[in-house]
């Protein structure tokens, strides 16, 4: 029920101009299949097609929180979740390209990226999976010596101290515009790794910052209100298949 109600006006805020009728439709649609559905069974089509409107529109959120532009979002949609199920997502060499064009055509800087200590069968570790295996496809392209990753521990653990390559100090109006960004991934309240704890997403983030500032100030250094931490990878990517 929770769902369908977000649903409604999702839906209705992506839809064209002239489209009410039918994304109104899709909503109480998915209502009725939500209501059929048992509670092992596969979703349907039109159950995902939601899904992903409802998390674009919370990390469209979230970026509108920090002050991003929204046309600056992309969303990769790989293929492999579409072909599986949760716990049973099969990396493919459609989603191996997909990555590898789009890096090819940013060319960037700085990555990004997190994933790469996850539950191997989670979608984090896959799209991790998926983003090694690009990277080994054009390393030996001249950016890519220009080019630093950063891995992004996050759920709800962080980096510990030793294997720490970069400390982003936070303010408290910096960690306040954190938390916001990540409160509004509503779908995900109580469905993180530490929900049993009764925390949810945006209470560890503020935990595992604080701790870590705490943890920098404890050894003699500046004290701050957070510190966000990020790990370099420096791994040799894995020869493509």
């Amino acid at each position: 029920d929770r769902m369908a109600r977000l649903a409604t006006d999702l839906v209705l805020e992506m839809s064209c101009p002239g489209d009410e009728e039918s994304a109104v439709e899709l909503a109480r649609t998915v209502r009725q299949q939500l209501n059929a559905k048992g509670r092992f069974e596969a979703d349907t089509a039109d159950i995902r097609r939601l899904k992903g409107l409802l998390r674009r529109g919370e990390s469209r959120s979230a970026a509108e929180t920090l002050g991003l532009e929204i046309n600056r979002l992309l969303f990769l949609d790989l293929p492999f979740y579409e072909k599986g199920r949760y716990r049973q997502f099969q990396l493919a060499k459609e989603d191996v390209a997909q990555v590898t064009d789009l890096l090819r055509q940013i060319q960037p800087h700085q990555i990004y990226t997190t994933g790469s200590r996850s539950d191997p069968n989670s979608v984090a570790a896959v799209g991790f999976a998926a983003f090694e295996q690009a990277v080994a496809q054009i390393s030996h392209e001249a950016w890519w010596s220009d080019c630093y990753v950063w891995l992004y521990r996050g759920g709800d653990r962080t980096w510990p101290l030793h294997e720490i390559d970069m400390a982003v100090p936070l303010s408290p109006d910096e960690m306040s515009n954190k938390l916001q960004a990540v409160y509004q991934h509503q779908s995900q309240r109580s469905q993180s790794p530490g929900s049993n704890t009764g925390a949810e997403a945006w209470q560890q983030a503020d935990t595992l910052n604080r701790q870590t500032a705490d943890a920098y100030d404890a050894l003699g250094m500046a004290e701050y209100e957070a510190i966000e931490t990020f790990h370099r990878w420096q791994t040799s990517p894995p020869t493509s298949a």
